[in-house]
């Protein structure tokens, strides 16, 4: 017994004594301090006067205060007598000096906190930037920290609790506007390794931009540097920027993977909502053989009309797709909420595909408070429909949707059916962890999805699609190097190392690639997409496709190798400059190494089956 106490008697001493010294340097308890020994200190003195007068009180007071500068002194009275010290005076003049010179000390801190913190930031290397300490950022700042990395955050309202809360976990906080040029130079972007822009969709799109002129500043450095002899390239660092509307993110992302050539710094857009939607169907998809549940039979109700329930909707449509290619038959969908048919007509309207792919019912203006035979209507077969297989409650109020889940769950006690039901909530503890224990005893299933929490545990640069597919690149790469019979043995390149041990140049170098793939299957008409049921299709590209492609592909490959001072000549990679055989024209080379670019564009489909994506024919697919 008294082991296991003792932690949490010391864990309670901190804690007073955290409390104390919280106190004792509060304003409003050092006040109160000065004016106590003020008043005590003109009273020791009085004692040292014969009667009372104005000029007794001003010799007191001014006697009082020389107390705070260490300058105590005693003098005799008007008699000549030298009288006893009272106590008073006697504690006095140790407390006074004492508050004063911690006064003091706060003060200079206090003005030199920012000066201290400017420079403890300008000496970081390889930090995530985050602009904006909203929830969204305050999130992620705590994520990053968790996970050892150093973090600088801008923020915009010096009140935010948030500030104070991130620098307690050792988040380098400083307060002024993102998308200030002067406050990105403050928390040393140029030598970060990735930023986030978490504050409105505005904001976020002049973050990205000024902070891809800071990297192109920087990169111009790097390469002059290189070319010197100086220095190798470093990576390209990411730029993740949060888009609250899906359909802009969508067409910001698309437009972002489809430009041509390279640039300083790598941009991906992204949505909370969609990344949530997509974390949360991951973890519990809504059908399919991996949850033991026929298409036939599934049946999903969304309760709430908000961004996170269109991004279910239009997530749930892409496993659809794949199981049913044919569009043969759609997946029932009943919606349930206040105006459920105008935002239903309104979601179809920015998602068309969702027609073709979703049967859509609505039910406007539930009373699910006191009408029983609503919700039995609701969580039963009706109108030919199957009973839900899952219910999606996405209300904004946390604490409406818990009560309404428990509802619905307690309607299914007799029924025979496995309905699971999903409450959307923010985050794992409180109301979520109350819902984990509620659904421990339950016959159906009863599950809180902590959105954010979700989000910003996965790895964002690792869900890009650009990432996926240069990693891809580089596995075939290494397959390919273990089955050659080259006459250097597989490891004597630096290519030859898992992507986590690969040099960042050479990463950057795959990514360009897998960008440069989907720009020239977009230029012959082609695009990618999810693979639909039965496996990815047989695309045969022409001669002249692959022709097309070879040699955009080696044009690539030539800027690359330009950027870094390549010139044609005998291979010598550590020359001044670099020379190698193959920089030249694509006509000029020989058919071998064309065949090797030919071969890389053949290549195209397996790899990307790799990562779950196949060529179709076409553009406009949702990536």
């Amino acid at each position: 017994m008294v082991q296991n106490g003792a932690p949490f008697a010391r864990r309670e001493q901190t804690s007073l004594r955290r409390k104390l010294w919280t106190t004792i340097r509060h304003p409003f308890t050092l006040t109160p301090i000065a004016v106590g020994i003020l008043l005590f200190g003109v009273i020791g003195f009085l004692e040292n006067e014969p009667s009372l007068s104005w000029e007794a009180l001003s010799n007191a007071l001014y006697a009082t205060l020389r107390l705070f500068t260490l300058g105590f002194s005693w003098t005799p009275d008007r008699d000549g007598h030298v009288r006893d010290i009272p106590l008073a005076i006697h504690v006095l003049r140790i407390v006074a000096p004492v508050t004063a010179g911690f006064v003091a000390i706060r003060g200079i801190l206090f003005l030199l906190r920012d000066g201290w913190r400017d420079v403890l930031t300008g000496h970081l290397r390889g930090h995530a930037v985050i602009c904006g300490l909203g929830e969204k950022g305050m999130r992620m700042a705590l994520s990053l920290r968790h996970a050892g990395r150093a973090v600088a955050a801008i923020e915009a309202r010096a009140d935010n609790p948030n500030v104070e809360m991130c620098r307690r976990a050792g988040v380098h906080v400083v307060v002024g506007d993102a998308t200030s040029p002067e406050m990105l130079q403050r928390v040393n972007l140029p030598e970060s390794a990735v930023v986030y822009a978490l504050c409105n969709d505005a904001a976020d799109a002049e973050i990205a931009s000024r902070a891809r002129e800071v990297f192109r500043t920087r990169r111009r450095r790097d390469i002059a540097r290189q070319k010197a002899g100086n220095a190798s390239l470093r990576e390209r660092p990411y730029i993740f920027a949060h888009i609250e509307s899906p359909e802009l993110c969508a067409a910001l992302r698309e437009a972002e993977l489809f430009h041509q050539g390279p640039d300083a710094a790598w941009l991906e857009f992204f949505s909370i909502y969609e990344m949530g939607a997509r974390c949360m169907l991951h973890r519990h998809p809504p059908f399919g053989p991996c949850v033991n549940l026929p298409c036939e039979e599934a049946h999903i109700v969304l309760i709430g009309m908000c961004r996170f329930g269109e991004a279910l909707l239009t997530e749930m449509a892409t496993p659809w797709r794949k199981q049913h290619p044919d569009k043969s038959l759609r997946l029932p969908v009943t919606l349930v909420g206040t105006d459920a048919g105008a935002w239903s007509q309104a979601v179809c309207h920015r998602h068309q595909f969702l027609l073709d792919l979703l049967d859509l019912q609505t039910l406007e203006n539930p009373d699910f408070w006191s009408q029983r035979e609503t919700i039995n209507s609701l969580m039963h077969s009706h109108d030919g429909r199957p009973s839900p297989s899952g219910v999606y409650v996405c209300l904004p109020d946390e604490a409406e949707a818990m009560q309404l889940a428990l509802i619905l769950q307690r309607s299914l006690s007799d029924a025979d059916t496995k309905t699971r039901i999903y409450v959307r909530m923010a985050h794992r503890h409180g109301l979520c962890g109350l819902i984990h224990q509620a659904a421990e005893t339950a016959a159906h299933e009863l599950v809180a999805f902590a959105v954010l929490d979700e989000v910003y545990a996965a790895d964002l640069q690792e869900h890009a699609l650009r990432e996926r597919l240069a990693q891809a690149i580089h596995n075939e790469y290494l397959e390919k190097r273990r089955r050659s019979g080259d006459r250097n043995p597989f490891g004597s390149k630096p290519a030859d190392k898992p992507w986590e041990e690969l040099a960042g140049d050479l990463r950057d170098s795959n990514r360009l690639q897998a960008q440069n793939y989907m720009c020239i299957l977009r230029q012959r008409g082609y695009d990618i997409a999810p693979i639909a049921t039965g496996g990815p299709q047989e695309v045969a590209f022409s001669d002249f496709d692959i022709e097309f492609m070879a040699q955009r592909e080696h044009e690539r490959w030539l800027a690359e190798k330009a950027e870094r001072g390549y010139v044609h000549g005998p291979r010598d990679d550590r020359g001044k400059p670099p020379k190698h055989p193959d920089m030249l024209p694509y006509e000029r080379l020989t058919e071998d190494v064309k065949d090797y670019d030919r071969n890389a564009v053949r290549n195209i489909p397996t790899v990307l089956a790799g990562i779950g994506y196949e060529v179709v024919r076409g553009a406009g697919h949702r990536l």
